[in-house]
């Protein structure tokens, strides 16, 4: 998804799920240029709810549209907030030490994507070393929307947080990343038949360490 469909998204309320935001993102060319975007676009309905609640007497009002032009700022900076928090950078490291007049232009060395985490730095059972094992054996061979399905089952299930496809490349024989990624958080040809499938194998097999971090596999 292009930067401009994907902030739209957010903008109208059709992207909000953590685990979507932070799969399409890991999509982006730059962490940096797409967060200096959201700013951007943070800046800009400010603008417009200033302008659009003026009355005459230049005086502002509460009106219908400035609360939706307020919702709409929301979603941009929960989108945000998702963003910084996940790949450990912040607005402000955008225009670090960037010249007066070059602000879009960002440092060099500082372009690009942070480097992924391990597979266990995803996972929030207290086991790592036993629950990885047994999720390696699970998970060895899936391709595609399958192994898109387990993972986003993994996650409803609370046990992990969505793991970028860079972290799952230490599990023997999974499919290629173009592949994962198109259907990753069930935007793609993830239905929900194959959600719920996997969803239901995991409240099983896994259901010792559903029980431990007491989320009932909700």
């Amino acid at each position: 998804m292009i930067q401009r469909e994907f902030i739209n998204e957010i903008v109208n309320g059709t992207l909000s799920d953590y685990n979507d935001i932070i799969a399409i993102a890991e999509e982006q060319k730059s962490i940096k240029d797409l967060l200096s975007s959201l700013f951007a676009k943070v800046v800009q309905l400010d603008t417009e709810n200033v302008v659009l609640c003026e009355t005459d007497k230049g005086t502002l009002v509460n009106t219908d549209i400035t609360i939706e032009q307020e919702t709409k700022r929301e979603r941009v900076m929960k989108a945000m907030g998702y963003i910084e928090s996940y790949f450990g950078i912040s607005l402000f490291d955008v225009f670090e030490d960037v010249p007066e007049g070059t602000e879009t232009k960002l440092p060099k060395g500082k372009r690009g994507r942070p480097k992924v985490k391990e597979l266990k730095d995803y996972i929030r059972v207290s086991d790592k070393e036993s629950f990885i094992k047994e999720l390696k054996e699970l998970l060895k061979d899936r391709k595609g929307k399958e192994l898109a399905a387990y993972i986003k089952a993994f996650c409803d299930c609370g046990l992990m947080e969505f793991v970028p496809y860079k972290a799952l490349k230490e599990i023997e024989g999974i499919g290629n990343e173009k592949a994962y990624s198109s259907c990753k958080t069930g935007r793609g040809y993830l239905n929900k038949e194959d959600c719920e499938s996997a969803k239901s194998y995991i409240e099983r097999a896994f259901a010792n360490y559903i029980s431990e971090i007491g989320t009932g596999g909700k």
